[in-house]
C-alpha cells in the first residue's frame, strides 16, 4: 500500500501581475531638476498598485478565505484517510493475503483519486488569482490613461525597470486613489467579484499507509 503524502494548498498570494502595462519602457532619462509637473515620463509600482487597491484587497481576502477552507478540507480528508488506514492495519492479521491486497489496492486508488481532485482545486485557486489580476489591469488601463493625460505624462514605466528616478515621478499613490474611485473592489452591487486564489499554510502529514506483504 502506498504512503499517503500530505495534501497541499495554493502558494501565498503574490503581487506579480499578468503582463506589463501598455507603453511601458525599459528605461528613461530625466533632468536632475525634473518633477512630476515637468516630466513626460512617470513611474508606477504595479505590486503596490494591485495589492493596496480596493480591488486587490478584496482579491486577497477572497483568496485567504478559499485557502483556509481548502486547508480545513484537506485536514479533514487526511484524518479520514488515517482512520481508514488504521482500520486496514488492525484488520490485516485476520484477513487472507489476497483479500488484504484487494482492499489495499482499492485504498491506494482512492488516495490517488482524492489527491488529483485536491490538486485540481489548488490549481483552480492559482488560475482564479491570475485571472483576477488580469481583470484588474484591464479595468485599470483606461484609468491610468486618464491619469497620465491629467498630469501631462506621455510614458508610464513599471518601477522595476527603472535604474534611477526621482520620487516626484512616482504616481503609484495617485493611481491607487484614482482606481479606487473608478472601479472600487471590482464587484457589482450585491454580487461577488471574480474569485481569486489564496496564500498557503502547511497541512498536517497523514500517517503512512500500511505496507503490503
Amino acid at each position: 500500500m502506498a504512503v499517503v503524502a500530505p495534501l497541499c494548498v495554493a502558494a501565498p498570494l503574490t503581487a506579480q501581475q499578468a503582463g506589463a502595462l501598455p507603453n511601458a519602457s525599459a528605461g528613461f532619462q530625466l533632468d536632475q531638476n525634473a518633477g512630476l509637473n515637468s516630466s513626460s515620463v512617470v513611474v508606477i509600482d504595479l505590486d503596490r498598485f494591485f495589492i493596496e487597491s480596493a480591488f486587490g484587497g478584496r482579491v486577497a481576502r477572497d483568496f485567504e478565505a478559499r485557502r483556509t477552507a481548502l486547508v480545513a478540507e484537506n485536514r479533514k480528508i487526511e484524518a479520514e484517510l488515517g482512520a481508514e488506514e488504521q482500520g486496514l492495519t488492525e484488520d490485516r492479521a485476520g484477513m487472507a493475503a489476497a483479500d488484504f491486497r484487494a482492499l489495499a489496492d482499492a485504498f491506494d486508488e482512492k488516495v490517488q483519486r482524492i489527491r488529483r481532485e485536491q490538486d485540481a482545486k489548488v490549481a483552480a485557486l492559482g488560475q482564479d488569482n491570475e485571472a483576477a489580476q488580469r481583470l484588474f489591469l484591464q479595468a485599470a488601463d483606461p484609468v491610468l490613461t486618464e491619469l497620465m493625460q491629467d498630469i501631462g505624462a506621455s510614458v508610464l514605466i513599471e518601477r522595476r525597470y527603472v535604474l534611477k528616478r526621482f520620487d516626484a515621478v512616482d504616481i503609484t499613490d495617485r493611481a491607487i486613489a484614482r482606481v479606487d474611485e473608478v472601479i472600487g473592489t471590482g464587484a457589482a452591487d450585491g454580487e461577488a467579484a471574480p474569485q481569486p486564489a489564496e496564500p498557503s499554510a502547511p497541512t498536517q502529514n497523514p500517517p503512512a499507509a500500511p505496507a503490503s506483504e
